[in-house]
């Protein structure tokens, strides 16, 4: 079964038409109903809209919150690493040999003189009275400054009597410095010898070297990055920060910082503007804070503008979408109905190569640009159906419908075409089955439409055989499957398919099974040869048993391989005898001139005959390159077949010339005469004579051609009567 789409298009049920009235209510006016899809339209829609702008404005005050954070956050990291690098180093430093009691103290200066350099600072060492013994700031060998640890509550007298103490590195708070006169925080490690602090090495953190740091850091527009200590003063900032170093940051107990990050809001120190503040603690300094801060205003933009936006577009979209559809109103019931007409006509189908009425033009251009768009959506229709119907002519394949509420079905006739008692369009599907389809397949096609026809399956595959036109029968596979349900019980409608014609395929498939029934048969036949070929060799010698059995199954495996060939269909009797005598060539080395001669008609061997007629030739080839023509200079071998259509013969005649004179006739039948005869008599069915003369040995075989005659293969050329080689 197979159906093509136009078939389908010109048998389908005529469009359901609307009712005048609608249960006896008047209907209402189109201008009522276009201001109503209008408000039914626009005012979710901006109700939606500012629902989305609300959730977005909120999405983005977290995003730029986290953003604020994860500034913080990274900056505090960077300035952890900073201060980390600089307690590693002093770390190195007070673990030097030349900070003991019997140290060098020179050698630690210029060791300490180069870390200082390192990190842009200098680096003290300090003892219990806060004596400096070692300050890079002095002179190399001049004399120390006084006691050391700077001004203020911030100095760092406090920090170095914390580590003598506790024996643990520390940081500062900002302070003057008491022999550099600089703003400055220490990081302080304890030199340790004994288990007790012997001195505290102390490097400065520089607030301008961590303004530079945050500068490089700061968020885009407006906002900026501080640094405080543990009292709240200043340490850096990435703007201004020549005029807010020192300064103390405004406390307000309501909003201090409890944790290790946060958000806070509050207002800046030069101008008081609203500021939102991201702040994160660092690691490394217990109670210093990084502070990331951005203007309020960058957040309130965010909402404003989008909000005004859409109040105005929402209110000029809506007194636009009113005056529109009282305008429209009155201009477009003409063109409405004209499309509605087209459109029940496009759903009616057309036959191929039809065309339907043309649709006037409408003034209203977006009535316009749909009735353009229907002509195109028209066109674009039949060129798909065009190229449907293409495709399923180029691949062979045939569509189909079966309506399962008449059980009849339409097709096209791609696979069967139509005939009398099986028209395209609307015939019976019992009747097919039972006229149609093979009497060995009609259950199973039948059972696989019926299993969707009752909703068991959505979609079936059968392949089965079907009468055609000459009363034969082909091989179709079909595929098909539910395409409509009823809507209220979900019952199959409609079944739809493509079918093609696989008969090739099916012969083909059936040649391989064949073909492989064969090999197998060949290969057993090969097996039985040379086991036969192994028992009938003499033992006496191991090395000329080798030798035997080795050029027997050469011999079977150079007729495999001409089978191999020719798909097992046999092969050509010269074709056979030049690939058993060529490997004899060398016997007749240094002589001028071919060591055999081959004539005869073109003569195709059946597969059957090819491997005993390669051992026949094999043996005679042997015989005479041990004993005959072929073992001596000048010796000449020829071999020359007849058909003899009238005896139903193929006669094959062999003869030596030129080799060593036979003195007298064997006294016994050697293993080779042994399988000729073999060969000859039991496998070909047919009669050998062997004339040992004196100038070499003469053999004439007749093998009848039923049994060695192939019954069609590709013939050869004519040859010669003579064709050395």
């Amino acid at each position: 079964m197979d159906q093509s789409a136009a078939a389908m298009g010109a048998a389908g049920a005529a469009p359901h038409r609307p009712p005048d009235s609608i249960q006896g209510r008047r209907p209402r006016g189109l201008r009522l109903y276009l201001i109503g899809l209008v408000l039914a339209v626009l005012l979710p829609a901006l109700g939606f809209g500012a629902a989305a702008c609300w959730t977005a404005l909120r999405s983005y005050r977290a995003a730029a919150e986290a953003r604020l954070l994860d500034t913080a956050r990274a900056l505090s990291a960077v300035v952890d690493s900073e201060i980390a690098a600089r307690r590693a180093a002093l770390q190195v430093l007070a673990a030097s040999s030349y900070l003991g009691s019997d140290g060098d103290l020179a050698a630690f200066d210029m060791l300490a003189r180069s870390v200082g350099t390192a990190f842009g600072g200098w680096v003290t060492v300090l003892d219990r009275s806060l004596r400096p013994v070692v300050h890079t700031l002095t002179p190399a060998g001049g004399e120390m400054p006084g006691s050391g640890g700077g001004l203020g509550p911030g100095g760092g007298g406090v920090a170095v009597a914390r580590v003598f103490e506790t024996g643990q590195a520390t940081v500062s708070d900002l302070a003057i410095g008491r022999n550099s006169g600089r703003l400055s925080a220490f990081v302080y490690v304890p030199a340790l010898r004994d288990g007790s602090v012997h001195y505290v090495v102390g490097m400065p953190i520089l607030p301008e070297h961590l303004a530079k740091l945050l500068q490089g850091q700061a968020p885009s527009g407006q906002g900026a990055v501080a640094i405080t200590d543990r009292r709240g003063v200043m340490v850096a900032r990435s703007e201004d920060h020549e005029r807010l170093v020192g300064r103390s940051r405004p406390i307000r107990n309501d909003s201090e910082p409890r944790q290790v990050a946060g958000l806070l809001s509050g207002r800046q120190l030069l101008d008081g503007k609203a500021i939102r503040t991201a702040y994160h603690q660092l690691s490394s300094a217990p109670g210093w804070t990084v502070w990331v801060n951005e203007p309020e205003a960058t957040f309130t933009r965010a909402w404003f503008s989008p909000v005004l936006a859409l109040l105005g577009g929402g209110l000029l979209a809506l007194g636009f979408g009113l005056a529109l559809a009282v305008g429209l109103s009155q201009r477009v019931l003409r063109p409405v109905h004209a499309l509605v007409r087209h459109a029940e006509q496009v759903a009616t189908g057309w036959a191929p190569g039809a065309s339907s009425p043309p649709v006037p033009d409408t003034p209203v251009a977006e009535f316009e640009a749909l009735r353009v768009a229907g002509l195109r959506a028209e066109a674009a229709l039949r060129s798909g159906n065009a190229r449907l119907r293409l495709a399923l002519t180029a691949a062979g394949l045939g569509s189909f419908e079966i309506d399962l509420r008449s059980w009849t079905a339409t097709r096209t006739g791609h696979v069967l075409p139509a005939t009398p008692d099986l028209p395209l369009i609307g015939f019976s599907l019992d009747h097919y089955f039972a006229e149609k389809v093979h009497p060995d397949d009609r259950d199973r096609v039948r059972a696989a439409v019926d299993a969707v026809a009752h909703g068991r399956l959505e979609h079936y595959r059968v392949e089965y055989r079907v009468r055609d036109r000459q009363d034969g029968w082909i091989w179709m596979e079909s595929y098909g499957g539910v395409v409509e349900h009823d809507p209220a019980n979900g019952v199959p409608l409609r079944i739809a398919g493509v079918s093609r014609d696989v008969t090739e395929r099916k012969t083909v498939e059936a040649r391989q099974r064949l073909l492989m029934r064969e090999v197998d048969h060949r290969a057993k036949n090969a097996l039985a040869v040379v086991q036969a070929a192994v028992r009938l060799a003499p033992r006496d010698d191991a090395a000329v048993f080798a030798d035997a059995v080795e050029g027997r199954v050469a011999a079977l495996a150079r007729a495999q391989g001409l089978l191999a060939e020719t798909g097992w269909s046999g092969t050509a009797l010269r074709t056979l005898a030049e690939r058993s005598l060529a490997g004899f060539v060398l016997a007749g080395a240094g002589q001028r001139g071919p060591v055999y001669e081959l004539a005869g008609p073109a003569v195709d061997l059946a597969a059957a005959a090819t491997q005993p007629l390669s051992l026949i030739l094999h043996e005679l080839a042997t015989n005479a390159a041990k004993y005959g023509a072929l073992s001596a200079p000048g010796g000449r071998v020829s071999l020359v077949w007849h058909l003899g259509h009238d005896a139903g013969l193929l006669r094959l005649h062999w003869e030596e010339r030129g080799g060593p004179p036979l003195t007298r006739v064997p006294e016994r039948r050697g293993f080779g005469s042994r399988v000729i005869h073999a060969s000859v008599q039991d496998q070909l069915h047919g009669k050998v004579a062997m004339d040992w003369k004196a100038e070499g040995l003469v053999c004439d075989i007749s093998l009848p051609l039923v049994h060695v005659q192939a019954p069609e293969c590709p013939s050869e050329s004519k040859m010669s009567n003579s064709n050395p080689l």
